[in-house]
């Protein structure tokens, strides 16, 4: 018997800059897959005066779930890495539908594919923040509100920090205000 590959069908490939303070740049590629959705991103950045290199890999079901995701990090010299599988039975993250990491303005694209709320509505989640670069995941309860066509308002109801994201026709964010800001995009479809 063969087995069968999930192929990745790339959509749209995307080059972020962090305009805040000019201390990172993203690549990454959201493809759809035979049983859903991954995105791909290499983030090079500062933290702290040392060169900080970030690839990772986040999987998604066809109804933009979090499914896993692979981090590898080079900070200066060292190297980690993070494997996280979404595991409705595991404690401190059950409840915990998506997968934000604390460098990309990627993931943002998923509760907002996932839960597509109308202009006007707003909806909590509850996501497995990653943080960098300690590569520590906890759990972050957070907003979005649709405030037009494809402006949103990205709350975080842990700390009081929001913003402001303009996104695309797939939810990848071409502007998060004051953060980062979309320099180079290519669409495959």
């Amino acid at each position: 018997m063969e087995a069968v590959r999930d192929e990745a069908l790339p959509l749209r490939a995307v080059v972020w800059r962090r305009h805040r303070d000019n201390a990172s740049l993203e690549y990454a590629v959201l493809s759809r897959l035979a049983a859903g959705y991954e995105i791909k991103g290499d983030i090079v950045a500062v933290h702290e005066g040392d060169p900080l290199h970030v690839s990772y890999a986040l999987r998604c079901g066809p109804d933009w779930r979090s499914l896993f995701l692979s981090v590898e990090q080079r900070r200066a010299a060292e190297r980690a890495t993070l494997t996280l599988a979404v595991d409705p039975r595991a404690d401190a993250l059950s409840d915990c539908s998506d997968i934000d990491l604390g460098l990309s303005p990627s993931t943002n694209a998923l509760p907002i594919n996932r839960l597509r709320p109308a202009v006007g509505e707003g909806v909590e989640i509850s996501a497995a923040w990653v943080r960098f670069p300690q590569l520590e995941v906890v759990p972050a309860r957070q907003s979005y509100e649709r405030r037009a066509k494809r402006t949103y308002r990205y709350r975080s109801l842990t700390s009081g920090f929001q913003a402001d994201l303009r996104v695309d026709s797939l939810a990848l964010p071409t502007l998060y205000a004051g953060i980062w800001k979309r320099i180079a995009e290519r669409s495959y479809v």
